[in-house]
Parts: C-alpha cells; sequence; structure tokens
C-alpha cells in the first residue's frame, strides 16, 4: 500500500550518459515541469542519473501530473521524497 501522505516526486528515467538526462530535464523545464537537475546515484560501481519532476505535497497531484507524462515517458514513477 502506497502511504498517500507527505512528498511525492515524479520520476522520469535513469541514465548511464549525464548529457542525455540533462537534456530531458531541460526540455521538461522547457515544457513547464519543475524538473530537477539529474543528480548521479552510484549502483555497482557505476554512475547513473536521474531525472523527475515536482515536489508534490499529496500523490493526488503527483498522480495527475505523472498521466500527463505518461504518454511521452512511458516508464514515469511516482516516488516518495526521502
Amino acid at each position: 500500500m502506497i502511504n498517500i501522505c507527505g512528498t511525492f516526486h515524479v520520476h522520469i528515467g535513469t541514465f548511464a550518459c549525464p548529457k542525455e538526462a540533462q537534456k530531458l530535464a531541460s526540455t521538461l523545464v522547457q515544457q513547464g515541469f519543475s524538473a530537477s537537475n539529474p543528480a548521479p546515484i552510484h549502483r555497482n560501481g557505476h554512475a547513473l542519473w536521474t531525472v523527475r519532476v515536482g515536489s508534490y505535497p499529496n500523490i493526488r497531484q503527483a498522480r495527475s501530473v505523472s498521466s500527463s507524462l505518461a504518454e511521452q515517458h512511458p516508464d514515469v514513477r511516482i516516488k516518495p521524497a526521502i
């Protein structure tokens, strides 16, 4: 069960190439989304860059944004902010 309280982000994608992640983040900003600067995460000795949008105060708002992005980005996911 998903905790419906708290803050949520909409995860758009994960990239091995930081330039590709930055390109997507820039495109999302141009489309009016509040995309974060891609930040590296390290897995098994390799860096991956994640792209996410927003900081939404509830899951309803995050779902709305997720739905609007799902056609262009089918792997979109909602994640709780940590």
